[in-house]
């Protein structure tokens, strides 16, 4: 039932935003519609991510906004039908169009497969349950109740429902994501618990179509079909390869909305479409802000160029820097979630270190034991120094370590020539194959330090050879371009790419590796263009034909290991207890404190949420791990069933110190949250007095029944935890 529902909601969110972007798509098309219907999905996604915020902002409820959506689409079904009927001709007619749609299908199928064999247990989370649970609590939230309400509610009724105070705090944190899901799900009622990672994978899956939309603009020389479909593979090697996932799996919901965007507003200001300037930059600044901000230097020099090489006039450049600020200035309509939002973020991604790269980035290490040597060996120095403030934390400690001394330090330690060597080539070896979207190349643990130097060493010298070669036939394409005015849309591809880049090495002279690191997945799918690049050279900007015909097969090579690295992924899965990929690697498909919840939890607890709804008028969670006691809170608040527990866990973890407020004034709790549960406990008088009556399968439930106890026991045969309801 749950991969049938999941297949239903991919196909409704294609077809709902394709109609949606359909108006925007013909007005945007510059020479032909074609070149724009591509990214139909895409189009319809960002007017609903500036839509549904504002609309939210004042005080619709989801429901109210999701039916004037579906209005809309009426409307626009009537008044475009006959666009409509020739587009869905052409399609019937064009066997090459349904194969590519066949293979966007299959690779949204593939990147599916791993919740299909794994369920819940597997897409419940990944690598950052901290910010995942934050998003899929607040589009629950969001989805029953209005602006208004959040602001409503006293501090009783803020506690009675801890995701509320969530719900709240994000609505001040770009919360284009949050209530698009809960937008999305409207019509899928209950399965607002269970849709998310679908949810995430369609937003993946349209970073496809956004590199196709850009590859076809930018650098195909004809309209040939074989162009065509490469772009499209050059695509998937992004959206199924190491960069997807590795997106995926940190549970970057705003990145994953945010990505396309970029990538239709580069390609939009280089064709000079203003309805889609205005759009995309409207919708980064309300779905993504920090990537739009971080892209804007790049966005410039973009323009300013284009005026150099006469592709622009005074008149065209001053327009579009004039729709660039008007799409900003459209987030004065939420102001508070988006532009405030943005100044706090800058401030903070520039001026605050923090040790969470050690975490995020440790994949630039390699899969191998390196990681581990290295952690313990700054773990060691971390116990040992006597030079630190009394009581500092770890990651303070962590933050004023001189990494770079650290490294060299670490190396001269290892004694003979050839073990140092050794083990220099497989550091710089594992963080250039880790850069480039190798990861899993990388040595694997338990093999030598020899062979690992020289597996790196192999595969380093093939790749740098590679994209030696790749920057000198474009290098030799730019001198050519700069003479004829020819293709110059590869020297405004390759200054973008330039000065994101020297962004990513200003933050890391200032040692924000974190901020350099998220930085790098803004540029990722860059990286698999330039990469993929040769595919789509004309011979007419060849230096050495004969050299290049060997790199266009080692790019050949890597697009293929890109998207054979998703059947990777759902082996992995297929074969992890815990339904966890990659699973004892330095890949960071899971943190250590909720590997556990995986691990001793199987994530079926459709049954007992059912039996709870229909017998239990409030509820005592007696659960003792964190994140399976933050997930049955919400599936319970879904329903409206007071659900309280004495060892509330979610905000001891997330937030060190945390005020509540309401209506009646200010609540603050103290660090160890036992404020908390005794304010809970003894006044449990919150839980009364509600219009709990609610709707399972059609069937209608009155509350109040009778007060139930949620424990847990253990199955040894199964080898995990099941919640059962004390009878």
């Amino acid at each position: 039932m749950d991969i049938f529902i999941s297949i239903i909601y991919i196909l409704f969110l294609i077809l709902f935003f394709s109609i949606i972007g359909l108006p925007i798509c013909l007005r945007a098309s510059t020479n032909n519609s074609n070149r724009c219907l591509s990214i139909l999905p895409v189009a319809g996604l960002a007017i609903t991510s500036v839509i549904v915020p504002i609309l939210y902002g004042f005080n619709q409820s989801m429901t109210m906004i999701f039916s004037l959506f579906l209005l809309v689409i009426i409307v626009i079904i009537g008044f475009y039908f006959k666009e409509i009927w020739l587009i869905l001709s052409d399609l019937r007619e064009n066997k090459k169009w349904q194969l590519q749609i066949a293979i966007f299908i299959l690779a949204i199928v593939v990147l599916l497969l791993p919740q299909f064999i794994g369920g819940l247990r597997y897409s419940i989370f990944q690598g950052n349950h901290f910010d995942h649970f934050g998003y899929w609590e607040s589009a629950q939230v969001y989805a029953k109740e209005s602006y208004q309400d959040l602001f409503s509610y006293s501090t009783d009724e803020l506690l009675l429902f801890p995701s509320r105070i969530i719900a709240k705090r994000d609505l001040w944190a770009r919360p284009a994501v949050h209530l698009l899901y809960a937008f999305t799900t409207t019509a899928f009622f209950s399965f607002i618990l269970k849709l998310h990672y679908t949810f995430l994978v369609f937003l993946l899956a349209n970073s496809i179509l956004a590199i196709r939309f850009l590859l076809k603009n930018l650098f195909l020389s004809s309209n040939s079909s074989s162009e065509k479909f490469i772009s499209l593979f050059i695509g998937l090697s992004f959206a199924l390869g190491f960069f997807g996932q590795y997106i995926l799996d940190i549970n970057a919901w705003s990145e994953l909305l945010g990505m396309p965007f970029i990538l239709i507003l580069l390609t939009f200001l280089i064709r000079q479409s203003k309805i889609g300037i205005v759009l995309f930059t409207s919708a980064l600044t309300y779905s993504y802000p920090e990537i739009f901000i971080f892209c804007l230097p790049a966005f410039i020099l973009v323009m300013c160029l284009s005026r150099y090489f006469k592709i622009y006039d005074n008149k065209i450049l001053i327009t579009n820097g004039g729709l660039l600020i008007l799409g900003v200035a459209s987030g004065l309509l939420y102001y508070k979630g988006t532009i405030g939002f943005l100044i706090q973020q800058i401030f903070y991604g520039t001026s605050v270190t923090n040790s969470w790269w050690t975490y995020f980035q440790r994949y630039l290490f390699g899969q191998g034991d390196l990681t581990l040597m290295l952690k313990n060996a700054a773990e060691q120095i971390i116990a040992s120094s006597g030079s630190y403030a009394p009581g500092a934390s770890k990651e303070a400690k962590v933050v004023s370590i001189n990494w770079v001394m650290f490294l060299k330090e670490y190396l001269i330690s290892q004694g003979s020539v050839l073990q140092i060597l050794s083990l220099a080539v497989t550091l710089v070896g594992n963080v250039f194959l880790g850069l480039i979207g190798l990861f899993f190349l990388t040595p694997i643990k338990g093999v030598s330090l020899a062979y690992s130097a020289l597996q790196n060493m192999i595969l380093s010298f093939l790749f740098l050879y590679f994209i030696f070669n790749l920057l000198k036939n474009l290098y030799y394409q730019i001198i050519k371009t700069k003479a004829e005015l020819k293709n110059y849309k590869i020297i405004l591809f390759c200054s973008f790419v330039a000065i994101l880049s020297l962004e990513i090495l200003f933050l890391l002279l200032k040692k924000q590796f974190w901020s350099a690191g998220k930085a790098y997945t803004y540029i990722s799918p860059f990286v698999c263009i330039l990469l993929a690049s040769p595919l789509l050279f004309t011979e007419d900007y060849l230096k050495n034909k004969k050299k290049f015909i060997k790199i266009k097969y080692i790019a050949t090579f890597f697009v293929v290991l890109q998207i054979s690295f998703a059947f990777y992924r759902t082996l992995s899965v297929a074969s992890s207890d815990a339904c966890i990929p990659y699973a004892g690697t330095s890949y960071p498909s899971i943190q250590k404190d909720a590997f556990f919840s995986k691990l001793n939890y199987n994530w079926k607890f459709d049954d007992l949420i059912s039996e709870s709804v229909q017998v239990c008028a409030d509820i005592e969670l007696q659960i003792s791990d964190p994140w399976v006691q933050t997930y049955l809170l919400n599936s319970l608040y879904y329903y409206k069933i007071p659900t309280y527990t004495k060892n509330f866990l979610w905000p001891k973890i997330q937030n060190p110190k945390l005020t509540i407020e309401g209506t009646d004034g200010k609540i603050a709790v103290e660090s160890n949250y036992y404020s908390y549960n005794n304010y809970i406990i003894n006044n449990k008088n919150i839980f009364t007095n509600l219009d709990r009556n609610v709707n399972v399968n059609g069937n209608v439930f009155l509350q109040p029944k009778r007060a139930c106890i949620i424990k847990e026991r253990y199955y040894s045969s199964k080898r995990v935890f099941e919640p059962y309801i004390v009878n």
